[in-house]
């Protein structure tokens, strides 16, 4: 039998992200095997790959089972970029002859049912500028999503001009017969004790978020002025309003809906920056109730104009080693879910020659599991060190007891 030796090889062997395959892996019991030892590499057999993913094919999946402590999840989230676009949580099963996938060419957005034929296409408002890196890909792709409650599918485009420090993005909402629904421009006017921030933002992710059963989703969106350090998340309603803000400063990679604490409305889970503590953060929002602008110690990167922040809860992670002498910061890249708590995933170093990534484990109270540095992290360590970047070699092992040391702004409530 085949072996694959490595996430990077499993999830080229499915042609998706890593992420996706850890994912798959939590939610999904994906079987991969690890060799002895707590920083044992992750493998995996062709034919358990094929067998498993006949399976999901044929039958519903089955209801995980409770996780044992978790084993690393190692590694670089920066491999290729996503080819196929899979069903997403909350993307619906389309009916013959709805929108299943959409392209841009020069000025117009044309879109495809399932066997590949053209639907419709819609003049844009300005050329789109196509996602690039594995973050934009996995976390803003193009939504289809019944926002009328009529069973037939709205097409959410995140439009991104060429010219991101001039141009405004905006998300476009179509109808499944391309009709333009209505259009949703982010961001405003902003200010900092130092400077006026122009309405220049990009988006960067965005996710249904469903407050009633049996309701028309609303959705969170995310979006980071250009060039500069602050970011929106919006609330819209299925109609493209805007229900609710909470600016932040630092940027978002990515976003998530889930109930944590069990009382049928889902949290808003962001992971990102805080620029102005240059490190990782992890912030949870409650959509019903979300406001304000972020607390800074640092006036330089205080939003003026903007009432205290309504946040359930707002985390910041330590530092490497490797981070602090290569890097300015480092950043959280994305949550897992698994069923009784959530993963977080920081990048710490992100080079050519290697990679530092660290995943934080959180009960849903936001009170820390475990922690676990990429079973690579040691190469990488030593290969900085013999190419005298950095001044002495260290153990990742022995950052632990530093990278326990979260840093809580907002106690969880």
């Amino acid at each position: 039998m085949n072996r694959l030796e490595s996430w990077k090889e499993i999830a080229e062997f499915f042609n998706v992200s890593v992420r996706t395959v850890q994912g798959w892996e939590v939610e999904k019991a994906l079987p991969v095997h690890r060799n002895p030892g707590a920083r044992g590499r992750v493998w995996a057999e062709e034919a358990e790959l094929r067998a498993w993913l006949a399976a999901q094919e044929s039958t519903p999946p089955p209801e995980p089972a409770r996780p044992t402590r978790r084993y690393l999840l190692p590694g670089l989230l920066v491999g290729g970029l996503v080819v196929i676009a899979l069903l997403a949580f909350f993307t619906l099963r389309r009916p013959a002859g709805m929108p299943a996938s959409v392209k841009t060419e020069g000025l117009s957005l044309v879109a495809f049912d399932d066997q590949g034929a053209e639907l419709w296409r819609q003049r844009l408002p300005f050329e789109h500028h196509a996602l690039t890196t594995p973050s934009e890909v996995e976390h803003l792709r193009p939504t289809f999503l019944d926002l009328t409650g009529d069973g037939k599918p709205e097409v959410l485009f995140p439009l991104r001009g060429h010219d991101q420090r001039s141009q405004n993005s905006l998300l476009l909402c179509f109808s499944h017969d391309g009709r333009l629904l209505w259009q949703f421009e982010p961001g405003r006017v902003m200010q900092t004790p130092k400077e006026t921030h122009p309405r220049i933002y990009l988006l960067r992710a965005m996710a249904p978020v469903s407050l009633k059963p049996g309701a028309p989703p609303h959705l969170a969106l995310v979006s980071a002025q250009s060039p500069n350090f602050i970011a929106q998340v919006a609330l819209l309603d299925s109609g493209g309003h805007l229900v609710r803000e909470y600016w932040h400063s630092g940027h978002f990679s990515s976003v998530d809906a889930r109930d944590l604490d069990g009382d049928g409305t889902p949290e808003i889970v962001l992971a990102g920056l805080s620029n102005s503590y240059n490190t990782a953060t992890l912030v949870v929002l409650d959509p019903t109730r979300m406001s304000g602008a972020s607390k800074e110690t640092s006036r330089d990167y205080q939003l003026l104009g903007q009432a205290d922040p309504v946040e359930r809860a707002r985390l910041l992670f330590a530092r490497t080693q490797a981070n602090l002498f290569r890097q300015k910061y480092n950043y959280g890249h994305g949550v897992l879910f698994a069923p009784d708590h959530l993963i977080v995933m920081v990048h710490e170093l992100t080079s050519d020659r290697c990679g530092v990534s660290v995943n934080y484990h959180l009960a849903f109270n936001m009170e820390l599991r475990d922690v676990e540095i990429a079973d690579m992290s040691k190469n990488c360590y030593q290969t900085l060190y013999a190419a005298r970047l950095m001044p002495k070699l260290l153990d990742p092992q022995d950052e632990l007891p530093e990278l326990r040391k979260i840093r809580v702004l907002t106690p969880w409530h």
